[in-house]
C-alpha cells in the first residue's frame, strides 16, 4: 500500500484519510534541569565575553603596532559614548521609577482615581529637587494643585448631577422679590420636579 500526502493529513491508496495532529504541546522540565541550563548559559555568556575581550585586546595591539592611533582613539570614544548613554538611560529609568512610586503614594493619599492620570499631569522636572532627587513635598504641592484645578481626577470632588441637571441648593431664605421672571420660573420648575 502506498500513501500520498495531503494538506490535512495522510491519505492511503484506498482513500481513507488519517489526520495528523500538528499542534505543538508545551513541554515542561524539572526545575533542576532548568537551573542547570541557565547556569550553563551564564557560563557560556561569560566565556563569550572573555573571548571577545581577548579579541579586542589583540586588535588593539595590532593597531598600536601599525600606528593607527586615531582609529583606536575613535573606537575608544565611541565605546565611552555608549557607556555614558547606557548610564544616563539607567539613571533616568531609576529616577522615573522613583518619581512614579512617590507620585502614586501621594496620589492615593489624596484620593485620586488613577495614579496614571496624576503621572500624566505632573512633569518630572516640576518635582525634582536641586539635588536631582524627587522631592515628596513638591509632589504634594503639585497633587494639591491638581486637586484644585482638575478635581474630576479625585474621589468625592465631582459636581453632583442628577438627571443631567445640576442640583441647586434650596435655601428657605430665597428672596423671590429680587429675582427676575426667568430665575423664578426655573426655581418653580426645580421645586416641582423634586416632589
Amino acid at each position: 500500500m502506498s500513501e500520498t500526502q495531503s494538506a490535512d493529513g495522510t491519505q492511503s491508496a484506498d482513500g481513507q484519510k488519517t489526520v495528523v495532529d500538528d499542534t505543538v504541546k508545551p513541554q515542561t522540565v524539572k526545575y533542576e534541569t532548568y537551573d542547570k541550563a541557565m547556569a550553563s548559559l551564564a557560563k557560556e555568556k561569560q566565556k563569550a565575553q572573555e573571548l571577545e575581550k581577548q579579541l579586542n585586546d589583540i586588535r588593539e595591539k595590532e593597531m598600536l603596532s601599525q600606528g593607527k592611533y586615531q582609529e583606536l582613539l575613535t573606537e575608544r570614544e565611541k565605546e565611552l559614548k555608549e557607556l555614558k548613554d547606557n548610564l544616563l538611560r539607567e539613571k533616568t529609568e531609576k529616577v522615573v521609577a522613583e518619581a512614579k512610586s512617590v507620585m502614586t503614594d501621594i496620589a492615593n493619599k489624596y484620593g485620586a482615581f488613577s495614579a496614571d492620570d496624576i503621572h500624566k499631569n505632573i512633569q518630572l522636572k516640576e518635582v525634582t529637587g536641586v539635588d536631582g532627587k524627587i522631592d515628596p513635598k513638591l509632589v504634594e504641592v503639585k497633587v494639591d494643585e491638581l486637586k484644585k484645578t482638575k478635581s474630576y481626577l479625585f474621589k468625592g470632588q465631582a459636581a453632583r448631577v442628577a438627571d443631567g441637571v445640576p442640583q441647586m441648593s434650596m435655601d428657605s431664605t430665597v428672596n423671590v422679590n429680587k429675582m427676575d421672571v426667568n430665575k423664578l420660573a426655573e426655581l418653580y420648575r426645580m421645586k416641582a420636579t423634586q416632589k
